[in-house]
């Protein structure tokens, strides 16, 4: 099981104007080993009690975590959703594996009027 934290607009150092946004923009996702259930729970139980297993006691497996650009010089060309670094942690939350990609932000040129 994974769970999927997006960005939201206007906190966590997202721009509240919603064009930046061209999908949502997963910024975190926990994803969790195998858990044993019941036979009956796993039959008749609803999503949420399965979830609430899993928050419960499920032990986390890893976490990748993405940063994106949010550039109002991107944004007026319609490039939206640019990485800017991606990380793979393990269960405690050590950094594992770390990919950054650098953009044109230096050089890049208003557009013409």
């Amino acid at each position: 099981m994974s769970k999927v934290e997006y960005a939201t607009p206007g906190s966590g150092g997202a721009p509240s104007d919603w064009s930046y946004f061209a999908k949502l923009n997963a910024v975190k996702t926990t994803n969790y080993n195998d858990l044993p259930v019941t036979l009956s729970t796993a039959q008749t139980g609803s999503l949420s009690t399965l979830k609430g297993l899993f928050n419960s006691s499920g032990e986390i497996a890893g976490i990748n975590e993405t940063d994106f650009l949010y550039d109002s010089n991107y944004n007026v060309r319609n490039i939206r959703g640019l990485t800017t670094e991606s990380r793979v942690k393990d269960a405690n939350g050590n950094i594992k594996a770390r990919m950054q990609i650098k953009h044109d932000e230096a050089t890049i040129k208003q557009p013409r009027r």
